[in-house]
């Protein structure tokens, strides 16, 4: 090989080892941000006339578990359900009131079947009377409240519900213009592995807020289904 030829492929290997250097740090300084994968530089012989004349930068491939992924996608549909329900139970709980306690349900409720039954054994007593009237003013006023409050979480539901569909919109919205780009970018064959994070995170978004089912195409294209089959991308969003 001649000196020029020497300084060619050594001057290769030069650019492909600081490629190699960047890419490093950038796994590095992101290593803590949410939803980026490290990334590894493949290298590629550069060959000339049946002679390797020096090396250059492939692509970029992401160390991504697409199994584990699925999992944590999984997991993180039940945990938020999981919250929901804990949160709209607590405060139904809170509403009834412990069992026995001062002011529960149960107990207003013993209460005033217990005033019935004295007024069975005493119905010309005033005072039984009374308590009867108390004990049922008592009772009807917590279902009142009661129905009051429940009617309250319906309408926070109701509202948190519309919410999620906004998020969820939102982030097909995003899924789609981030494939676009995905799909643009890969003439050469090897999808962005930078737009491939950011169309993932909006992915883990949607499955924050529902049950999905994720199928990969080829060239970093994908479609997401409920768990019940009904389409939400499948290159344009639902």
């Amino acid at each position: 090989m001649s000196i020029s030829g020497v300084m060619s492929a050594a001057l290769s290997g030069l650019r492909t080892t600081e490629q190699g250097l960047d890419l490093i740090a950038r796994n590095i300084a992101n290593a803590d941000v949410e939803g980026y994968t490290r990334k590894t530089l493949a290298l590629e012989s550069i060959v000339a006339g049946g002679d390797v004349s020096g090396v250059r930068a492939g692509a970029v491939t992401r160390a991504l578990n697409t199994v584990l992924q699925g999992e944590m996608r999984d997991i993180s549909a039940s945990t938020r359900e999981a919250e929901i329900i804990h949160s709209a139970l607590s405060q139904l709980d809170m509403l009834f009131g412990a069992p026995g306690g001062v002011s529960s349900l149960d107990t207003l409720f013993n209460d005033f079947s217990q005033s019935l039954q004295q007024l069975t054994s005493a119905p010309d007593s005033a005072s039984v009377r009374q308590d009867v009237v108390t004990a049922g003013q008592t009772l009807a006023q917590q279902l009142n409240q009661l129905s009051s409050q429940i009617q309250r979480l319906r309408n926070e539901a109701d509202t948190g519900l519309a919410g999620a569909v906004a998020q969820a919109n939102e982030a097909l919205t995003r899924i789609e213009a981030l494939s676009a780009q995905i799909t643009s970018h890969s003439a050469s064959g090897v999808a962005p592995a930078d737009l491939l994070d950011q169309r993932d995170r909006e992915v883990d978004r949607l499955a924050a807020l529902m049950d999905i089912e994720v199928v990969n195409r080829s060239n970093g294209q994908l479609s997401i289904f409920t768990t019940s089959g009904i389409s939400l991308f499948d290159g344009k969003a639902s």
